[in-house]
């Protein structure tokens, strides 16, 4: 990212007490010179700016990092990472900054739109986003992997109270999406649509994050789930040990 500017605010001695010195007009052409000697040497300096700002050590050093919600695990790694970075800003003059987003849906899109300079996001997302083609045919796209942290598997877990034993008995029961633009919500919707199913195949059907997604599991309020953590996962074993859930086969 350029620097294309800086902007100083200088704050310059009170004078007023030597123009009651001696003549006022010697007094004057004083200040007088020493504010033309001072402005163009500020001009001096700030002319020179531009060549300085447009050399390499200004550029790409600026990154905007994607995660999730707080209460999604993208959102602690990102926030670990940009922590790493920084702590080396010194030399290397780059600075990380973690936003938190919806999730990993979001994240592609705002990278690939150029909103977000990097990003956290599913592998399967970032693939298919990856090979959209534009309406002239060509890979509409730039987005580029740089590397692969752990395996997130898929997890379907009922409360036991439900008497789900497979995926095949999920319909007629309450059902948690997951919020808009996360990656929790893609993966619901592509299960979703590989059994026939829809939004109407459930008695109730909620759009909650991972943090009310599991409280509301608790309560009773929910019956099935879905998530993709990385194994084994602190809220895995809440949900199942403290919350009387089961792990669903496929």
């Amino acid at each position: 990212m350029d620097n294309k500017g800086q902007t100083g605010m200088i704050k310059m001695r009170s004078t007023k007490h030597r123009l009651h010195q001696g003549h006022p007009s010697k007094a004057i052409n004083r200040l007088t010179s020493t504010i033309v000697i001072f402005s163009l040497s500020t001009l001096v300096a700030l002319t020179s700016l531009p060549s300085f700002a447009d050399s390499e050590i200004f550029r790409d050093k600026f990154i905007s990092l994607g995660t999730a919600t707080t209460s999604g695990t993208f959102h602690l790694v990102g926030t670990q990472m940009c922590n790493l970075i920084n702590q080396g800003r010194s030399s290397s003059l780059i600075r990380c900054v973690p936003y938190n987003t919806v999730g990993s849906d979001y994240n592609v899109k705002a990278v690939a739109n150029g909103d977000l300079t990097m990003a956290l996001t599913n592998s399967d997302i970032a693939y298919n986003e990856y090979t959209q083609n534009d309406a002239s045919g060509k890979r509409s796209s730039k987005l580029r992997a740089v590397m692969s942290l752990y395996a997130k598997p898929i997890m379907v877990i009922a409360r036991s109270e439900a008497k789900i034993t497979d995926v095949t008995q999920l319909a007629g029961h309450s059902i948690n999406l997951g919020n808009v633009g996360s990656g929790q919500r893609h993966l619901v919707n592509i299960l979703l649509k590989a059994f026939g199913l829809t939004s109407k195949s459930f008695t109730e059907v909620y759009e909650l994050n991972a943090t009310k997604m599991g409280d509301a599991f608790c309560q009773g309020k929910v019956d099935v789930i879905v998530e993709s953590l990385g194994n084994p996962s602190p809220f895995y074993k809440r949900m199942i040990e403290e919350c009387n859930g089961v792990i669903v086969a496929f």
